[in-house]
């Protein structure tokens, strides 16, 4: 660690997770790349470090090329970044990326929802960068063993604050390789589709609840229809129909059997499924009907 104590740091990406560890662990950074619009760009004045906000590759190459840096670090920067050409420009930088999953699964742009709904481990993962996407050799890793209890805000919530602690573990590596990488069999690579927000009426019951659950942000929620109305849904839970739930039986499938609040309940084959946090606030006149599948 003690060798980068004075390097020059250039930082880039969408958040301040590890921006934060690398100022209490007083290294030198000399610029801040922030993606223009992000809640990095935002907090930027928290900081007094000099930045330029970036809204493309080629904006952030023309920076990267024509600065003086030793270690380039990013988190959550969107844009596939040519290492091995940026290296004719600077052949001595290490170049490391912070990665929310265990990789080398779950590589890809949204590896949190992409754990929820495929029911990996997650976690977080500082690699060296090279000219795939999180491809390159792993230094340091955290695990984060799946849980059906998890949903993507706790799991964002949980994998970014892993990022800083992996951060320093690499730190203390000098940024070399760990001897052992991680196995490459049973790989799910995972970026977000629009039609993963659509429900799927022909799925089991844990794989509706776990599709809700990886996509229960504001800012996506999953889509599911009754008759020709549109709604949101940003929870659910499987319910038995023993009691106290027998009520919610029904003897066909994807009907719905209570409206409660701004939740819903559905009858299956041997379950029922809330979901909850409904938009628009469904009505009580929606007992009874059934829910209609959307073309995906």
């Amino acid at each position: 660690m003690h060798q980068f104590k004075n390097r020059e740091f250039i930082y880039a990406g969408n958040r301040s997770t590890v921006l934060r560890q690398m100022i209490d662990l007083g290294l030198n950074v000399t610029l801040v790349l922030p993606v223009k619009g992000s809640w990095l760009e935002q907090e930027m004045p928290l900081f007094s470090l000099p930045y330029s906000a970036v809204e493309s590759k080629e904006e952030a190459l023309s920076i990267i090329c024509n600065s003086r840096l030793d270690v380039f670090v990013s988190t959550g920067f969107p844009f596939i970044l040519p290492i091995t050409r940026i290296r004719s420009y600077h052949p001595k930088t290490v170049f490391v990326n912070v990665h929310p999953s265990f990789l080398p699964d779950l590589r890809g742009a949204d590896p949190i929802p992409g754990a929820i709904i495929h029911r990996r481990d997650s976690g977080a993962t500082c690699h060296l960068m090279d000219d795939g996407v999180d491809t390159g050799p792993i230094i340091a890793q955290i695990k984060l063993p799946y849980s059906p209890l998890l949903d993507s805000e706790m799991l964002y919530n949980l994998c970014f604050k892993l990022e800083p602690q992996v951060f320093e573990l690499a730190l203390q590596r000098d940024f070399l390789p760990m001897p052992t990488q991680g196995s490459k069999a049973d790989l799910v690579y995972y970026s977000f589709n629009e039609s993963d927000r659509v429900m799927r009426l022909s799925e089991s019951d844990t794989e509706t609840v776990a599709r809700v659950r990886a996509f229960n942000t504001q800012s996506k929620g999953v889509r599911f229809m009754v008759d020709s109305t549109e709604y949101l849904t940003f929870g659910a839970d499987i319910l038995p129909v023993t009691p106290p739930f027998e009520a919610f039986r029904h003897s066909i499938s994807n009907t719905i059997t209570a409206v409660v609040g701004s939740s819903i309940i559905i009858a299956k084959s041997s379950t029922a499924i809330r979901f909850h946090q409904v938009k628009p606030l469904p009505q009580s006149s929606l007992l009874g009907h059934q829910l209609v599948q959307i073309p995906i």
